[in-house]
């Protein structure tokens, strides 16, 4: 948990395995892509969107604070990345940490 939201971090759509968990940092098995989700640990205290993103990196919200799927659907664009995000592949998804940029 961050800030009161529950960050979770899969494979992507048609990802393939990139490495074994015995390879990686954490014992996960690395993915060629990812779909990450953040949703507030108590609807309505902690917070009212919920957001997701991937290797696109594009950032997308709902204001039902209900998981984003990695169809993206029932999402609203947020934002995008000025310059392109790209995870080398050989980054295990397990071992991937999200920072917070804030802009005024």
């Amino acid at each position: 948990m961050k800030a009161g939201y529950t960050v979770l971090v899969v494979p992507g759509t048609g990802a393939s395995q990139v490495l074994a968990g015995a390879a990686t940092c954490n014992g996960t098995t690395s993915q060629s892509s990812y779909h990450a989700t953040a949703t507030p640990a108590t609807l309505g205290q902690t917070g009212t969107r919920a957001f997701a993103t991937n290797n696109s990196g594009s950032v997308y919200q709902n204001y039902t604070g209900v998981a984003i799927p990695a169809s993206l659907a029932g999402a609203r664009f947020c934002s995008k990345r000025q310059a392109p995000f790209v995870i080398p592949a050989s980054v295990p998804v397990g071992c991937l940490q999200f920072r917070k940029r804030l802009q005024t």
